[in-house]
């Protein structure tokens, strides 16, 4: 009778820590380089994922593309420590004909080390649109930004030029908060990122001739 209980709850307890495991995850946003992506471009896709639950290491991923559908999933292998685990799931695609795509994200958690289960039903799912243009439409597009940035996605420093000197720059991470604000008088910016948490972040600049803003993505 002991060796009944005892074993009933144990199955209690895997029980628990999986349903804890699993629905941990959740989809936070998206961006993808080149932002203004050609028919000759291959296209790399972010994905900033948060769970409940740490590590959270990705056990398997994958990306398929179907008309102007592209489907990608990633499963993350959840551990049982209690803290909030973020992560940046990337993926790539090679060119793609001109038109406009989705992108759609199936993010599932499965409890314990690789090779982990998921859940029935992924943890989250998301989509966004976004656009391929020909080489003739992005010439256009290029010839009106007056800003470079690079490289982008960044690591440890990143680099802002312009054909006019900067006066104000600023960057906000996913939430709106404002991490980095610097006033300049320079054409060329180099900002140290080492200390900043990677993901996605925006900023704004200001020039003589206008601001401008657009996204940066900081990896491992």
């Amino acid at each position: 009778m002991l060796r009944k209980i005892t074993i009933y709850t144990m199955v209690i307890m895997a029980t628990h820590f999986n349903l804890k495991a699993q629905g941990a995850g959740t989809i936070n946003g998206f961006s993808h380089t080149p932002v203004n992506p050609t028919t000759s471009d291959s296209i790399t896709f972010y994905v900033e994922v948060t769970f409940n639950s740490g590590g959270c290491q990705p056990d398997t991923k994958g990306i398929t593309v179907n008309g102007t559908s592209v489907n990608a999933s990633a499963l993350h292998c959840i551990g049982m420590l209690t803290v909030i685990c973020n992560y940046t799931d990337t993926f790539s695609i090679g060119p793609q004909a001109a038109g406009n795509y989705n992108f759609n994200m199936a993010l599932s958690s499965g409890a314990g080390l690789s090779p982990c289960s998921p859940g029935i039903v992924p943890d989250d799912t998301k989509n966004y649109s976004f656009t391929v243009s020909s080489l003739t439409d992005s010439e256009v597009i290029k010839t009106h930004n007056p800003l470079k940035i690079f490289p982008n996605p960044a690591t440890d420093f990143v680099y802002f030029e312009s054909c006019n000197n900067f006066l104000h720059l600023c960057i906000y991470n996913m939430t709106g908060q404002k991490v980095i604000e610097e006033t300049f008088n320079t054409k060329r910016i180099q900002l140290n990122t080492k200390n900043l948490q990677r993901g996605l972040y925006f900023y704004s600049a200001e020039t003589k001739t206008g601001e401008y803003t657009g996204k940066l993505i900081l990896k491992q």
